[in-house]
């Protein structure tokens, strides 16, 4: 992936991100300073990460020329202009990835503190806590589009992958996958015990219930048994509405999209080979 499609991906994620954390806003239990706050800290990387990231990203890119170097053109008789202009666009996109790879890691790194330290969790007011999860599939989805176009667009006009680049697409599924998931745990295990909490109380009041029914017809006492019926009926329904409520703090179509999307890169790797034996 180039680096001004590099660009406009964090600029679009960017965006995203504050429109998250507005949706979020009504949930937190901070105050505005501290939201904005959070909101600087989202949108960007801490500079120690973007160096050592870069660095990285260099490094990569000479040892992958280096251990590759007939994948680049680079064979016997090639000039030092060729080995120059070789090196640098690899490792200058390499590097672009790796601190864009690094600012995602710190994004999912805020927004595990926020789930944990300043949101409260509503059992019946979820759809807000959902936001952050609409950021985290778009950095697992955007991980797995920038491989898919990087291996489809290269593949497509012939360049071979080193053993290293080709590790390195391989490691990014994973990579996604764990990128939407882990920063969401902390959050599912807050919904789980509210979960748990209010079960228990249901499951206390339709005890109670029950009990009252039983011991008015043992007794033989009806009179305001319709008023108690419909105690009991309102205690089994909230006893059964809450048993149904998931602790996944994510809708149903966004992991559906996401799930759709660990596909992609297999899709196009085929498409493009395919297409490469055409042309």
């Amino acid at each position: 992936m180039n680096a001004l499609a590099l660009r406009s991906l964090r600029s679009l994620r960017t965006l995203r991100t504050l429109r998250t954390l507005r949706t979020l806003r009504p949930m937190m239990t901070v105050g505005d300073a501290e939201v904005a706050g959070v909101a600087a800290d989202l949108v960007r990387t801490p500079r120690a990460w973007a160096l050592v990231a870069g660095i990285a990203g260099v490094v990569f890119g000479v040892a992958s020329v280096l251990a590759s170097p007939t994948v680049y053109g680079l064979g016997e008789g090639v000039g030092p202009t060729m080995w120059l202009w070789a090196l640098v666009v690899p490792t200058a996109a390499d590097a672009i990835l790796a601190a864009t790879v690094a600012h995602s890691l710190h994004q999912v790194g805020v927004v595990m503190r926020v789930h944990r330290d300043c949101v409260k969790v509503d059992l019946f007011g979820l759809d807000p806590l959902y936001a952050f999860a609409n950021l985290t599939v778009v950095i697992g989805i955007s991980s797995l589009v920038g491989v898919a176009y990087g291996v489809g667009a290269l593949t497509l006009v012939g360049v071979q992958f080193s053993l290293l680049e080709l590790a390195w697409f391989v490691t990014f599924i994973p990579l996604a996958v764990a990128a939407f998931v882990v920063p969401l745990l902390g959050l599912h295990g807050r919904i789980q015990a509210e979960k748990a909490r209010r079960h228990t109380e249901a499951g206390e009041a339709l005890e109670t219930a029950v009990a009252e029914v039983h011991r008015r017809i043992r007794a033989g006492s009806f009179d305001g048994m319709s008023q108690l019926n419909d105690g009991l009926a309102a205690a089994t329904s909230a006893y059964g509405t809450i048993s149904k409520i998931s602790t996944w703090p994510w809708r149903p179509e966004t992991l559906r999209g996401f799930v759709s999307a660990l596909a992609l890169p297999i899709v196009l790797w085929v498409i493009t080979a395919l297409l490469s034996r055409v042309i």
